[in-house]
């Protein structure tokens, strides 16, 4: 609409100043129209801007109603309570991607007896945190077949799989509002002497008490009022307070400074007490832990056993040993 106007302003002083000129008009009233031009183009700009503001909400408005049309979750087979649950977890030849034609991990295969801790490592980008989208039923494997307690993911109750899972990543995701109200996404029916239990298992208690408002304190858009190791551990007392049969960690010591890492180990080490845990970890402390270690590279699953077993027979396990998975 600028260029528009301009150029209707460049025409009409070419043709006014030549009607000036030759005495068709006069100098005021080619004052007159260059005013009258001025008062027609500021509303024709006005709707201009209200055109470019219907597209953009019409184009967001698209978006939101793609979200509300998507199916919901499929309805499948609660073969018993989230807490009756072992934790058993099998891949079975499982190949996935995220674009067609470009697989990310290719015929992965593994393992997790219930109780027992599980370590995934390899280097960023191998596809170990695709296998837990996976597992949480956030996509479904092009082929295969990943089970839980002896039933495949597909066959099951979406919302009764979640039951049964526990995720803490990397970035704790916290929504806007109280500790109390991030707490209790949980588990909406826990009482506040429920929620203490698990800050306290979180090693979140006394930074939480330490706050005039306590539960009740604002965390802020995404938890930007806490710090990087407060957020972690909230959402490890999250994990606590849902005492889910399935605990998945992906680096839930990244980006820490060492006092936060120390505390939030310490919540750890009790989390996976007689639970399944699958982790993906960085650190050769967290991940030596572990009952048995699957080591990727390039989408598959190259090596597992111990940390001692993988040290000594496994050279990719090694070397990232040696560089302490960093």
């Amino acid at each position: 609409m600028c260029l528009m106007g301009g150029l209707g302003l460049v025409l009409l002083l070419g043709t006014g100043a030549r009607g000036v000129l030759e005495g068709e008009i006069t100098s005021g009233e080619l004052l007159k129209l260059i005013l009258l031009l001025g008062f027609f183009y500021e509303p024709v700009a006005r709707l201009h801007g209200v055109n470019q503001t219907l597209v953009s909400g019409l184009a967001g408005a698209a978006r939101v109603f793609e979200v509300l049309d998507a199916e919901g979750a499929e309805a499948g087979r609660l073969d018993s309570p989230p807490h009756a649950a072992r934790g058993e977890i099998r891949f079975k030849n499982v190949t996935f991607g995220y674009d067609e034609g470009m697989p990310v991990i290719h015929g992965i295969s593994l393992h997790v007896p219930a109780g027992q801790t599980c370590a995934i490592v390899g280097v960023s980008g191998c596809g170990k945190s695709t296998l837990f989208d996976l597992l949480a039923g956030f996509y479904r494997p092009w082929s295969g077949v990943i089970e839980m307690d002896g039933v495949s993911l597909a066959g099951r109750d979406l919302a009764a799989l979640r039951a049964r899972t526990a995720y803490v990543m990397q970035d704790a995701f916290l929504f806007s509002g109280t500790l109390r109200a991030n707490l209790l996404l949980a588990r909406p029916d826990a009482g506040d002497a429920e929620l203490w239990a698990a800050l306290r298992e979180a090693r979140a208690e006394d930074f939480v008490k330490a706050r005039p408002d306590g539960l009740d304190t604002e965390v802020g858009e995404r938890g930007v009022l806490l710090s990087g190791g407060e957020r972690q551990r909230l959402a490890l007392a999250r994990a606590f307070l849902k005492d889910a049969p399935v605990l998945l960690l992906d680096e839930a010591t990244s980006a820490v400074d060492a006092e936060s890492e120390r505390h939030i180990q310490e919540a750890l080490e009790r989390l996976c007490e007689s639970r399944t845990c699958m982790v993906i970890a960085h650190r050769l402390s967290t991940v030596a832990r572990a009952d048995v270690i699957h080591v990727m590279s390039a989408g598959r699953v190259i090596a597992s056993g111990s940390h001692a077993e993988l040290l000594e027979g496994c050279p990719h396990y090694r070397h990232l040993a040696s560089l302490s998975f960093l």
